[in-house]
C-alpha cells in the first residue's frame, strides 16, 4: 500500500456532495479522476483497487481518492456511500488512494449525513460542518 503524506494537503473548495446508492454488485473502471473525493460507505462494502493495492470503503473505513488517480471500483455489497468531491491546494499533486480506519465509527456517519443534508438543501452551513470534519479528523 502507498503511504501518503498529508502534511501539505489542504481542502480548498467543496464541489459537490452526493449520496451514491448501490443496488447491484458490479465493477467499474475510473480513469484519471477529475477531482479529489472523500468517500464514506455508510452501508455496504466497496473496494477500490489500483497498482498500489486494495482499499476498503465500509462503515469503518473512509477512502480518500486524489485527483488524477485511476482505479477499479468493486461494489461488493448493496448499500450507499456519501461522497464529497472537492478541490485541494494546487501544489499537492499526489495521485493515489488511501483508506483510513475509523476507530469510533459512531461520530463520522453523523458528520457525513449532516454534510449531505445541508448540501441537499443548499444551505451555506455545509461548509462549517465540512470544516469540522476536516479539522477533527
Amino acid at each position: 500500500m502507498h503511504k501518503i503524506d498529508l502534511s501539505n494537503f489542504m481542502l480548498t473548495n467543496i464541489i459537490t456532495v452526493n449520496r451514491i446508492n448501490n443496488t447491484t454488485v458490479k465493477t467499474q473502471k475510473r480513469v484519471n479522476r477529475k477531482m479529489c473525493a472523500l468517500a464514506f460507505k455508510a452501508a455496504g462494502r466497496t473496494v477500490y483497487q489500483n497498482e498500489t493495492g486494495s482499499y476498503v470503503s465500509d462503515p469503518n473505513h473512509v477512502v480518500l481518492l486524489l485527483k488524477g488517480t485511476s482505479y477499479v471500483v468493486n461494489f461488493e455489497t448493496f448499500g450507499y456511500c456519501i461522497m464529497i468531491e472537492f478541490e485541494c491546494n494546487p501544489d499537492f499533486n499526489e495521485q493515489c488512494i488511501t483508506s483510513f480506519y475509523i476507530k469510533n465509527s459512531t461520530i463520522l456517519p453523523n458528520l457525513f449525513l449532516s454534510i449531505e443534508k445541508e448540501w441537499t438543501f443548499k444551505k451555506v452551513a455545509y461548509k462549517k460542518i465540512a470544516f469540522q470534519l476536516y479539522t477533527k479528523y
